[in-house]
């Protein structure tokens, strides 16, 4: 008997384990065997990192981006010459500019940084010596464009302190360890034309450290298009970096109402590789960070980390679904809200504990894959705007926020932006939204067809995704 006791304890501790494991994201750790919850945050310096800080009515995005620069791999022999035609490409995958009367032995692998036409590079006879030079035998600078549209204009753009991601992350990890403790110790115990004048208006144009930067506000999208042209050939920039798809992505943020562009034009040479992050402070009725202009610039096709870093009132809750439809990449939320009293936020930064009069709830979401994947922007509204049952005929704020999102999901197929009155193309839009999320909102009342009507249900899907 006291056998098969013995036996039922055994199955019951596990029968424990197998269920926490199921519930909480434990980490295993071979070596040590044992289970740890809550995990440990990581920051990772290669990727995209960004805190996106909402108090409900101003923003503070604080961008990281740090760029690894892809590097020709080939090598030079620095063999004797007078001309370039004493020089030769050798080595079995052609990666060796060696002189003529050398005859250098390489291995046969093949590496795709050693294709010398990729990266401009010719065998040339450079003070007497043989080597891989860029074919105008001078060193290019290169220089990085990166947009960021925002929803308002800038009241505060600066330079922050490098480690300012860090510190926030030593500060979450300190306050893990004692979820962690406390865990274990509770375990133990038991449509519209707006009348603007001028086409493009810069509202902020300033040299900070590596970062060359231009705001300005749109108010014709046509003009605009063609003054990107212009910009990128004013600063010797290659016009294929302002590409038709990401031509074609701005005019969805136009649709948005979103009219503040940043133009961030960064000197990758004189950075070194190593860019200090800057915080860009703006008025916004949702929180919203841009991650469609990744999946449409010129790095798109990049196998890239984005971590935010979402920071909110610690009297708000955060929406039970954060971001759907991951197609292509992978999302990684743990779920995991930390608390930060305002002075522990003062020592991540002064304009973070500025932002808020209370203290804040910070929660990480990741994302790992081809940037050209995502094709939607972060966007998280308040529940208090999903009140009113809206159909044809109908106008208001509610209308304009609904529109915006049916924009941002791609089912909007019309050159009208968000206008605020329910139309036609509105109800056409959210028929194919409701379609798009068919099992959630159609299949409860046995509908395979949408119904172009904003009720109960569809409301209810929305809520999901608000604070």
């Amino acid at each position: 008997m006291r056998k098969k006791i013995g036996q039922i304890k055994i199955l019951i501790r596990w029968g424990i384990l197998f269920f926490l494991f199921l519930v909480f994201p434990f980490e295993t750790f071979a070596d040590k065997g044992i289970f740890i919850w809550p995990p440990e945050i990581h920051l990772n310096q290669s990727a995209q990192n960004a805190i996106v800080a909402w108090n409900g009515k101003e923003e503070i995005i604080i961008l990281s981006t740090n760029f690894e620069k892809d590097k020709f791999c080939g090598w030079s022999s620095y063999g004797e010459c007078e001309s370039d035609a004493d020089c030769r490409v050798g080595g079995c995958s052609r990666q060796v500019c060696e002189s003529k009367n050398e005859g250098v032995i390489t291995t046969c692998e093949w590496k795709d940084c050693y294709n010398a036409k990729k990266y401009g590079k010719k065998c040339q006879c450079i003070k007497g010596k043989c080597q891989w030079a860029n074919k105008e035998k001078e060193v290019k600078e290169v220089l990085i464009l990166e947009v960021l549209p925002l929803p308002s204009k800038p009241t505060k753009v600066k330079l922050v302190s490098a480690n300012i991601f860090e510190k926030l992350v030593t500060i979450l990890n300190e306050k893990i360890k004692k979820l962690r403790f406390d865990f274990l110790k509770h375990k133990e115990a038991g449509e519209g034309v707006s009348n603007l004048t001028a086409p493009i208006e810069i509202v902020f144009e300033k040299t900070i450290g590596a970062h060359n930067i231009t705001i300005v506000k749109v108010n014709n999208l046509n003009y605009f298009l063609n003054w990107i042209d212009k910009f990128a050939q004013k600063r010797n920039l290659d016009k294929k970096q302002v590409s038709l798809k990401l031509k074609e992505g701005l005019k969805n943020y136009f649709k948005r109402d979103i009219k503040y562009f940043v133009f961030d034009v960064v000197n990758l040479e004189d950075a070194k590789n190593s860019i200090k992050p800057i915080l860009y402070k703006f008025s916004s009725g949702y929180l919203y960070y841009p991650m469609l202009i990744s999946g449409i610039s010129e790095i798109k096709e990049s196998n890239s980390n984005i971590n935010l870093f979402l920071m909110i009132d610690e009297k708000i809750n955060f929406p039970k679904v954060l971001w759907r439809n991951g197609k292509n990449y992978f999302v990684s939320d743990q779920k995991l809200e930390i608390k930060l009293k305002k002075e522990e936020l003062e020592k991540v930064s002064k304009d973070l504990k500025n932002l808020f009069k209370n203290g804040v709830k910070v929660r990480k979401i990741s994302f790992y894959g081809k940037l050209n994947s995502i094709d939607k922007d972060l966007m998280i509204f308040s529940q208090r705007i999903w009140k009113r049952n809206l159909w044809i005929g109908k106008y208001g704020e509610d209308v304009r926020n609904l529109q915006k999102i049916l924009i941002n999901e791609g089912v909007w197929d019309s050159f009208v932006g968000a206008t605020g009155y329910f139309g036609p193309i509105t109800k056409r839009a959210l028929i194919k939204f409701q379609e798009k999320y068919q099992k959630e909102i159609l299949s409860p009342i046995n509908f395979k067809k949408g119904t172009g009507f904003f009720g109960l249900l569809t409301k209810s899907f929305l809520k999901e995704t608000s604070f």
